[in-house]
């Protein structure tokens, strides 16, 4: 029988002042995770990205 590996990371706790994100808050957000992020418009974006141990090269 086959085993799963699940990996899991621990979520960035962070809070905001309104509903929008200022620059100073989204500097300290991307300072405390290792995940990465986008801003725009005050909005914040998580940007999913494969890590080295998960991606599969490509070959011809």
């Amino acid at each position: 029988m086959a085993t799963k590996t699940i990996l899991r990371e621990e979520a960035t706790r962070y809070g905001v002042s309104s509903g929008w994100v200022t620059y100073q808050e989204f500097l300290e957000l991307i300072k405390a995770s290792e995940q990465r992020f986008e801003l725009t418009d005050g909005i914040v974006y998580n940007l999913a990205s494969l890590r080295t141990s998960t991606s599969i090269p490509y070959k011809n």
